[in-house]
């Protein structure tokens, strides 16, 4: 599994799996496709399900997912409104719909419809995170770490959760809790790269460079496709590399560069950042395709 491709609606999807069938639905071989981190195919397989089908509204969840990690997020939104339209009180359905509109920055609205979710309810987890994400994005720090809180109470073991909560907690400079936090979720999530990846979060906003790059590289030990970690790499390496006359880290940073780019990211600004460090370096290292 992707681990640093798949978004927190994996716990849910994989309910979607058809039980104690003697054969693979279609809706299965999308599963599979998700899982495989294959969105696309997600998509064109999901899309077979007809509106009258059982499966329909699970199709149509599988899509909008898949539609949000594409950069979809219109697509996305008349998915999840697919889901809502089938079963109005549908939770995921309704967490979905607001992540697709604040991917769209439709702001006010995404809070509108999280609002919902978190009232239908108040031990979602998710709908606290998706919630305080928004409220952090329209500057509501203080209710927006309520939510958090919320969340992090009630799936202190997840990864998406940690994340937003870390986030948070470094952008009000409180690295001391951020830091337990990363700690006490790469203890309980060995397995996965989110704990070593926010570890690294807290230690490059404490100025801990050599720290901060061990413990993103430890992430992509854990799985080599997280490509956040790439980015960030790439991007400390970058900015830290003493006007490029630290070899070591000028390499690191192209060759992260060069990954994110190989694993689909698609950063507007990690480009340009990158192209800027291309042109700075001259044509000898110029050979990627970038």
């Amino acid at each position: 599994m992707k681990l640093g491709r798949i978004s927190a609606a994996i716990g849910a999807l994989v309910l979607l799996a058809s039980a104690g069938q003697a054969r693979e639905t279609v809706l299965d071989k999308a599963l599979a496709a998700f899982k495989g981190a294959d969105y696309a195919t997600v998509v064109s397989t999901a899309s077979q399900i007809a509106s009258d089908a059982p499966d329909y509204a699970k199709a149509q969840y599988l899509i909008g997912e898949a539609q949000l990690l594409l950069a979809k997020p219109e697509d996305a939104e008349r998915a999840f409104k697919a889901v809502l339209a089938v079963h109005a009180e549908s939770q995921p359905g309704r967490i979905g719909l607001g992540r697709a509109l604040a991917a769209q920055n439709k702001l006010e609205d995404a809070e509108g419809e999280l609002r919902k979710a978190v009232a239908a309810d108040a031990k979602d987890a998710q709908a606290h995170r998706a919630l305080g994400d928004v409220l952090v994005r329209r500057e509501n720090l203080k209710e927006a770490k309520g939510e958090l809180v919320d969340a992090y109470k009630l799936a202190p073991k997840d990864p998406w959760v940690a994340r937003s909560y870390v986030e948070l907690l470094v952008r009000l400079q409180d690295t001391k809790e951020a830091t337990r936090v990363a700690k006490a979720l790469a203890k309980a999530r060995p397995e996965h790269p989110m704990g070593a990846f926010l570890e690294g979060v807290v230690l490059e906003r404490e100025n801990e460079v050599d720290d901060a790059i061990k413990a993103y590289e430890a992430a992509l030990k854990i799985d080599d496709t997280f490509l956040d970690a790439h980015k960030n790499l790439a991007i400390l390496c970058h900015t830290m590399s003493a006007t490029y006359s630290i070899k070591e880290r000028v390499d690191k940073s192209l060759a992260h560069y060069e990954r994110y780019f190989a694993l689909g990211g698609k950063d507007p600004e990690l480009e340009s950042a990158y192209r800027s460090m291309k042109a700075f370096l001259g044509p000898e290292n110029n050979k990627s395709k970038k």
